[in-house]
């Protein structure tokens, strides 16, 4: 069963620039069991803003308490309650109150990076224990990652706090209240300016690199058709030697290996995760990615283990053969012989921080490239044997997420696949030569890999700038001449530029147009279910629309601003990490949010009132004068027909009408700013699926806007006859990997 998935509801404040006036309020959410699982908070000058995603927190005789949305009059209590705060101006649910004035200019110098469970009150205790040593807030961030853990970050106010002294008084400041921060019952790491990958690690949730068997069945009803491009055969040609050439290069989906190419940190794996899920979604594709770091790490542990237990025996061996006492030995030689071994009395002498050091990577480490080798033709096996598994006749994609970077290891690939006469194999180089992203990419690696678990930030991006070195002397990039007789893709930074060999059929087709949508800025993605609206409430779904989009951009333009104004720097080691978040996150100087449709009049007529009504709030120089409405019609957003009765069939209509989005799909991926979908259920049900990699079944909204635990009904299959009601906004944001983060926001 899947898990479900609240609507929250969002409270927007402003208060008095004092300390204690936010710990108190989330003190008062986490008395009343709310829990929080979004919080922004922004201080300008004497006032300060909040917004509160929250939601209620019921107690049930299971061992873990469930997650509901409050009822109106739950909320009107807690609202009642939060304006009797002393020092609190103006509390209001799903946007902020039209006499606010949202300022854009901040200033702050310090912040705090912590892990905290996901439980009602800790935040409120974290925010009350900074206000009692007088240290003022001026942002603070807090994220739900899953059921059990929460990131949140503060920033404090340079201006009004106990950290307006000198460089020593400060550091002094702040490490005293990271000790009491750690201190309290709830918080399981706090961290100065930035965070640790250590502490991040809690946070690193094991994204599936393949899609579970009921989901494969699910979307291929078990079976599939095959054939994909191999229609190519049936067009007219000028001659038969023309097709028998073009044959040749024209890949079958039916079994495909994609291998990927390129030096670490390009973007090889955030491709194929993204690549292995719109296949799964969108192409009626069995997908599995295939990891060669994971088999390396894999083949590392074998040989450790070995090691330590030969090294085991010959410390055990002058006890079984002699009499004699065991001679001691000196403190170097011990030192030595741990540092290689470690001690005999050790399960393991893996280290991943050891093994996956630099000098692992070195052409000159005859052992390791020998392991390595071993490494890769393991996964080539299971390859293999993964194929030959699959229903026949069905439709399968393996892909093999390596360097792969010299030419004799791809032409050693080749000849693996050559003999099986239905596995075709196509190479994916992704080249970037963009500093920006680089940067971002290489961050993220050492934050994420095991090769790093326990060490430095700083010194886990010199071992890892180290091994792309070595790599680097090694690498043969893909050649158009050289490498002429391979079907292979080129992307170089993210799309930007494509080059093709040998690539006909559906990969030209499909497969081209995703990839070159691709790329790592941050924008967010909302959904609005409009199945219930009408004629006598659009004016009202209008008028909450325009007042929550004013809310959520004025929250994004606090991202852009802390970054901007170098406040913020990531979760990296400088000021090079708030120049790579500047450029991914800075908009156009007027920033369009365009709003997709489909020609149903109601639905045309809601986007264009709402474009009317953003244009007289531009006139007069409210938040969105920055920003404006562009709206787009797109027939696959249409009402899809009725489906059957049956399970059965209606996953075959769901698959059909994930094909039919694919290219919305695409046209959404490509988006770099803020995007508006105004669709009917079933539709936004079929575009989640793709960003959260679930069947459309797991993903059900029902006629209270509140998400079932399983979208089937007791009597099989959802009912369609109960819509999302207009009013619960659906919020997707990027996350790190290439995944996508899912909010739910009711819209007044």
């Amino acid at each position: 069963m899947a898990a479900s998935i609240q609507a929250s509801s969002r409270l927007c404040l402003s208060n008095n620039n004092i300390p204690g006036v936010l710990g108190s309020i989330l003190n008062l959410c986490g008395a009343n069991n709310y829990n929080i699982v979004s919080q922004s908070n922004r201080a300008r000058g004497n006032i300060a803003f909040s917004v509160l995603d929250i939601v209620k927190i019921v107690q049930t005789n299971s061992p873990r308490s469930a997650a509901s949305s409050a009822t109106t009059l739950e909320l009107e209590q807690l609202r009642a309650s939060i304006l009797n705060i002393k020092d609190v101006i103006t509390c209001d649910f799903g946007h902020f109150n039209r006499s606010v004035q949202l300022s854009l200019n901040a200033s702050s110098n310090s912040r705090f990076c912590i892990i905290n469970q996901n439980v009602p009150g800790v935040l409120g205790k974290i925010s009350s224990l900074l206000g009692t040593m007088s240290l003022n807030i001026s942002s603070q961030r807090n994220k739900s990652h899953g059921a059990n853990l929460a990131s949140t970050v503060i920033v404090l106010d340079a201006t009004n706090n106990a950290t307006n002294n000198d460089d020593d008084d400060t550091s002094s400041v702040l490490k005293q209240a990271a000790v009491a921060l750690r201190s309290i019952d709830g918080v399981l790491s706090a961290d100065i300016g930035s965070f640790t990958p250590g502490s991040l690690a809690q946070l690193s949730s094991s994204h599936s690199d393949s899609i579970d068997a009921h989901q494969v069945d699910y979307y291929t009803g078990g079976g599939g058709n095959g054939g994909g491009s191999s229609q190519v055969l049936d067009q007219r040609t000028a001659t038969l030697t023309v097709m028998s050439e073009r044959n040749t290069s024209t890949l079958s989906s039916n079994q495909l290996v994609i291998v990927m190419v390129g030096l670490p940190a390009r973007g090889k794996s955030f491709t194929a995760r993204k690549l292995a899920g719109f296949l799964s979604w969108g192409m009626n594709t069995n997908s599995k990615i295939f990891n060669a770091g994971k088999y390396r790490r894999k083949v590392q542990e074998e040989v450790a283990n070995e090691e330590g237990k030969e090294q085991g025996e010959q410390e055990q061996q002058p006890e079984q053969n002699h009499n004699e006492p065991e001679t001691p030995t000196s403190p170097a030689s011990r030192a030595h012989h741990h540092h290689h071994h470690h001690h005999h009395h050790t399960k393991s002498s893996f280290n991943a921080s050891e093994n996956g050091a630099a000098s692992y990577f070195s052409a000159d480490n005859i052992d390791a490239t020998v392991q390595r080798e071993q490494a890769a033709d393991r996964a080539l096996d299971d390859i293999l044997s993964w194929f030959f598994k699959q229903p026949a006749y069905s439709s399968n994609c393996a892909i093999f997420d390596a360097t792969n970077s010299t030419r004799s290891r791809r032409n050693h690939i080749v000849n693996k696949f050559k003999t099986k006469e239905k596995v075709q194999v196509v190479f994916l180089e992704v080249i970037c030569d963009d500093s920006v992203v680089l940067h971002e990419n290489i961050s993220n690696k050492v934050k994420s890999s095991p090769d790093y678990h326990g060490m430095s930030l700083q010194d886990a991006l010199l071992d890892f700038k180290e091994r792309i070195r070595n790599y680097t002397l090694q690498y043969e990039p893909i050649d158009s001449v050289l490498d002429q007789h391979l079907s292979y893709m080129q992307c170089k930074n993210l799309g930007n530029h494509v080059v093709l060999n040998n690539i006909y059929g559906r990969i030209a087709s499909t497969f081209v147009p995703y990839l070159m949508a691709l790329h790592v800025g941050r924008r967010p993605l909302w959904f609005l279910c409009v199945d219930h609206l009408s004629r006598t409430n659009l004016s009202q779904v209008v008028a909450s629309l325009f007042e929550w989009l004013r809310t959520a951009i004025w929250l994004r333009s606090q991202d852009i601003e802390q970054v901007n104004d170098g406040n913020v720097k990531g979760d990296g080691d400088g000021d090079e990490d708030g120049e790579e978040k500047r450029l991914l996150l800075a908009p156009t100087p007027a920033e369009a949010i365009p709003v997709y449709t489909s020609s149903e009049d109601l639905h045309v007529q809601l986007a264009v009132s709402l474009c009317k009504k953003t244009r007289l709030s531009n006139q007069s120089a409210s938040q969105m004068s920055s920003h404006y409405i562009e709206h787009f019609i797109r027939d696959e957003l249409r009402t899809p027909s009725q489906s059957g009765t049956t399970q059965n069939e209606r996953g075959r209509t769901d698959r059909r009408m994930c094909v039919s989005l694919v290219p919305m799909v695409i046209e959404l991926e490509q988006q770099t700013t803020p995007t508006l979908v105004l669709a009917n259920t079933r539709c936004i049900r079929g575009l989640m699926a793709y960003f959260l990699r679930k069947p459309i079944d797991q993903i059900e909204i029902n006629n209270t806007g509140v998400i079932k635990e399983s979208g089937w009904c007791s009597g099989g299959g959802y009912d369609d006859s109960l819509p999302a009601q207009v009013g619960t906004i659906v919020e997707l944001t990027p996350s790190q990997g290439g995944s996508w983060q899912d909010t739910r926001h009711n819209l007044g």
